[in-house]
């Protein structure tokens, strides 16, 4: 069991992690701002009650809190706090005022992806400590100093030599190669926020890697724009073949188009005239 210090300073780091103050913290759990400061400077213990408040507003295990399995073995707070940081410093918005600042009532959908980001790393780091798995070194690749085309040429030909695929092969099963020669693992989550993908590299672990998927519309929007792509000879022929046919769907798109503008006009001047007649 963690000292009383030792946990209000992992409560502390979760909580400026998350950017959320005391204050807003203390009035989650139903406490005062005063208590919430003593149980971060260990002079006030946590309660078992208390502790599962905690890992649900702050969004981290209990083990966490408490420096148990992997979560007192390898530290990663450092390169996660890292990658916060330059989060807030991207981010765009009005300027501050003057005085003590206000802190946010919900911590952002970015700073909750690093922290599942992190947890999902430290997971797969406990399961492969728990089966015995041997973890593959990271190959030695070529260093840029120009940061040139042809330093880029031959990094790119060095990778693809590590991932056994030819100069022009497309690349499948990307995953599993990168894990397998790269040791880098490679974590897919839906996208939320301004967050696109993230990355780091620990001895402990390797690298790992972030990608976000594209929400439902975007997806959608890429998902057509690559159908019509690869059918466009199919639609080209068919106009050609049956012109008119289209000119027929055209002409009835543009009158129900008209039907509805016409519609939308008849509304507003009915509304007008109601208005006139209040007068």
């Amino acid at each position: 069991m963690e000292s009383n210090e030792a946990v209000g300073q992992r409560i502390a780091k979760a909580r400026e992690f998350l950017g959320l103050t005391q204050a807003v913290v203390a009035e989650k759990l139903g406490l005062a701002r005063t208590t919430q400061v003593a149980i971060e400077q260990g002079r006030r213990p946590v309660s078992v009650a208390e502790l599962y408040k905690y890992s649900e507003v702050l969004s981290r295990p209990l083990d966490y809190f408490l420096g148990l399995g992997v979560w007192g073995k390898a530290d990663f707070r450092p390169h996660f706090r890292l990658m916060a940081e330059k989060l807030d410093a991207s981010a765009v918005g009005p300027p501050r005022r003057p005085g003590r600042p206000k802190g946010a009532p919900e911590a952002s959908p970015e700073k909750l992806l690093l922290m599942n980001f992190e947890s999902l790393c430290r997971n797969y780091l406990e399961l492969e400590e728990t089966n015995g798995l041997p973890r593959t070194a990271m190959p030695e690749l070529p260093v840029p100093r120009l940061f040139s085309v042809p330093e880029a040429e031959q990094l790119a030909a060095t990778v693809r030599a590590h991932l056994d695929i030819g100069p022009d092969a497309p690349i499948r099963d990307l995953r599993v190669r990168l894990e397998d020669s790269f040791a880098s693992r490679v974590y897919v989550l839906p996208q939320k926020g301004r967050l696109n993908a993230a990355a780091f590299h620990h001895p402990a672990i390797g690298g790992s890697v972030l990608r976000l998927q594209a929400p439902l519309v975007l997806g959608s929007a890429v998902l057509l724009i690559h159908a019509v792509a690869q059918l466009w000879p199919w639609i080209s022929a068919a106009y050609v073949a049956v012109w008119w046919l289209w000119l027929g769907l055209g002409g009835a798109a543009l009158i129900f188009l008209a039907a509805r503008y016409e519609k939308r006009v008849r509304a507003l001047k009915a509304a007008c005239a109601t208005v006139t007649a209040l007068r």
